[in-house]
């Protein structure tokens, strides 16, 4: 049973509902909709692979994207609402 449940929702309106599912032993399920085609996936990260896929998100994007950071560059305890 997840410890953490979140329905990410639907971006922008393109068709492609996400739903994401945090559990006690660091794993993460990322599940999938496309309701317009029918297609589902469900991807399963261990808790170095979701981190490691963080980092390369702040490399790729930089601090400025991420919700943690705030102007200065320092990182809060709380993210401000996208």
């Amino acid at each position: 049973m997840p410890l953490h449940t979140r329905d990410i929702g639907d971006s922008r309106g393109q068709g492609h509902e996400l739903k994401v599912a945090c559990f006690e032993d660091g794993n993460v399920i990322l599940y999938s909709n496309n309701p317009d085609s029918g297609e589902k996936q469900r991807i399963v990260l261990m808790e170095d692979q979701w981190r490691l896929l963080l980092q390369s998100l702040l490399e790729a994007y930089g601090k400025d994207k991420c919700c943690f950071f705030d102007d200065s560059g320092m990182c809060m305890a709380e993210a401000h609402p996208l």
